[in-house]
Formats: structure tokens, sequence, C-alpha cells
């Protein structure tokens, strides 16, 4: 199918997706309507068919400029493809804004459970309650959060928050209006959404630094030792910070670069991926509940 598509073309099991971009809508509905079509003609040569019900589009951009463009779609043969506000794609809602909204609102929807698990609270201990809670709500928080979680408003982030505190009260057998902060999480071996977004870029990097990272990844990450002639403490370890203005220091490599560099050279310098994360975990919640020491005491 490569051949058939101008575009960039992504595939992964039975999912496809083109992307296609310009400055002019009109230019982006043109370019994947050629493609759709010729898509199309390569699976009927290989007696196979598109499924148009199933397939959407989605028309990236800020508010202001979205808004000039009410009506897009893309159109092939008989065909037309009204463009969404939101997609879901491999389990990810992204929202034409990549503000990561759709994302929090699916996730947030996940805390409903809690109310089931509330039900059978008496006959299940602690360790039971938090298996259940990561199992049904937890690991959403965590799902690709490295790739949404930088763009999203302060409030949208609180929220979050909100949620998790929710489920530690649950497993902690606390009240609605306990107070839930990195001493609480520690007691069910958590830590806050920001910092378990944080932990789980550095364990990326990690792989990266290590040259075990996929190799798309790597190519945004380079040694500083690489880029001077002169030696420093950190030049073997740290990456060089790249230039970036606007949503581009929302990506994933520009905040995993920066939380690399900020890390201890001593955790750094661990060998085992299983060390480093716990050491990274320690850290993280150490740094939580000095912040919120120093807080109370101001």
């Amino acid at each position: 199918m490569e051949i058939s598509v101008q575009n960039k073309l992504l595939l992964y099991a039975d999912d496809s997706v083109i992307i296609a971009y310009d400055k002019d809508p009109k230019a982006v509905a043109d370019m994947l309507g050629s493609d759709l079509k010729s898509c199309n003609q390569w699976l009927v040569d290989n007696k196979l068919s598109l499924h148009v019900g199933k397939t959407e589009c989605i028309l990236f951009g800020t508010k202001a400029k979205l808004k000039k463009v009410p009506d897009f779609c893309v159109a092939y043969d008989d065909h037309v493809i009204k463009s969404q506000e939101s997609i879901k794609y491999l389990g990810v809602s992204i929202n034409n804004t990549l503000s990561g909204e759709s994302m929090v609102n699916s996730v947030i929807k996940r805390l409903g459970r809690l109310k089931f698990l509330y039900r059978h609270s008496h006959i299940l201990n602690q360790t039971l309650r938090k298996n259940l809670s990561s199992a049904l709500i937890q690991c959403h928080m965590d799902y690709c959060c490295t790739s949404w979680y930088s763009g999203l408003t302060q409030n949208h982030k609180n929220k979050l928050q909100i949620t998790q505190n929710k489920v530690a009260r649950y497993i902690l057998k606390l009240s609605p209006r306990d107070h839930i902060g990195q001493h609480e999480l520690n007691l069910v071996n958590l830590l806050k959404i920001c910092d378990r977004v944080k932990q789980l870029r550095l364990n990326h990097v990690f792989n990266i630094y290590h040259c075990q990272g996929a190799l798309y990844l790597n190519q945004n990450f380079t040694r500083t030792s690489s880029a001077h002639s002169y030696g420093t403490r950190s030049s073997e370890s740290n990456f060089i910070v790249p230039r970036v203005k606007g949503i581009a220091s929302n990506t994933f490599y520009y905040k995993a670069i920066l939380d690399w560099n900020d890390l201890p050279s001593n955790i750094k310098g661990l060998p085992t991926k299983s060390a480093f994360k716990q050491s990274v975990k320690q850290h993280l919640a150490s740094n939580s509940l000095s912040q919120e020491m120093s807080d109370f005491t101001v």
C-alpha cells in the first residue's frame, strides 16, 4: 500500500492513517482524497475493500483557525467523509486542537467504576483494592500519558489529580474530605499524576540513552558530548536541549530531555532498568514530599 499514497502513511496491525499537511485546508482535503482513491484502487486490485463506514478524518489546528473551516471534509469517488472534532486512534482520544481534553474526559469517565468497587470494598483488603483500582482506573491515566499530558491546561491537570485522589481514598478507606498528599500516596505506592508522567518519560529516555529505544525516538536525542569538544561533568550523560517555541515545548522529546538532564548523575548512571525505575520513583516522591513540606511551612 505504501507505493499507492503520496503522503505519510502510518500502519499498525489493521489500523491505517494517512497524514497530510498544508497551510491551505482545501489542499489538505485534495491530497487526502487523492490518496484515499489510490488506496481504494490498490485494495480492489488485491481483492480487498475499504470500510468507508469506519473511515474518519480530522483537521488539526488552533481554535481560531479551525473556526474559519467549519465544513472541512474529504471526498473521493462518490464518498464524502466529514471532519470530526475528536477521533480515537490506538486507544487514545485525539481532539482537533491536540489539547488532550478528550483524553482527560475519557479517563475521568472511568471513575464511574469506583462505585462498583465501593459496593464490594467490605470483602476486599487493601492489596486487592489497590490491584483492582490499578487494573480498572489507574491504567487509563498511564496509557500514552507522555504524549497528551503536557498539552493539558492546568484545569484539566487538576481534574486528573482529583480523580487519582478519589482512588487513593478508596484504597486507604478514607472519607471524601480527607487530605491526599504525597505521604498518603506513598502508603499505596503511587506518585502524583505529574510525577507519574515524568517517571514514564524518564523510563523511555533510559532506553534511548542505552540505545534500546525506538529508532524514530533516538533521532531527537543528541548527547552533549557529541556536540562539544570540551568535556564537562554532564556532557557524557546529558542531552542537548533543543530550541523550541510554541506548542513544540509540550512535545515528548523536549520535556523528556529536560527531565533527564535534571536527574542526579548517580541515578542516570544506574546500569539496569529495574534499579533506575525504583530510584527515579523514590527521587520524585521525595521531591514532591519536600515541596509539600516547604509549602506548608511557608
